[in-house]
């Protein structure tokens, strides 16, 4: 399965984070998702995909539900961003 990733990835990272931070800002209101779109048949959306894009990076560890872990998403998110793949989900811990 073929996943897309962002055709100018620096510029359309930054835009789609913009567009993240303001549905944040403004819970309720509709927003647009105009990145790339995710394979048919993916358990995640071309809005999740397009988010997962903007946040990932070499610092991100990254754990996804096994559910919708299948069809190559993990290979995809790794290579596209760099992101650590996790295998558990961890909480942070809290300094003493």
């Amino acid at each position: 399965m073929q996943w897309s990733a962002f055709d100018d990835p620096v510029h359309d990272a930054q835009r789609h984070f913009r567009r993240v931070l303001a549905a944040m800002a403004e819970p309720g209101t509709l927003h647009s998702c105009d990145g790339p779109a995710a394979p048919p048949g993916a358990a995640i959306g071309p809005a999740l995909w397009a988010t997962l894009l903007s946040l990932c990076d070499l610092d991100t560890r990254v754990w996804v539900a096994p559910d919708l872990a299948a069809q190559g998403l993990l290979e995809a998110l790794a290579f596209h961003t760099g992101g650590q793949i996790t295998d558990a989900p961890r909480r942070p811990t809290l300094p003493s």
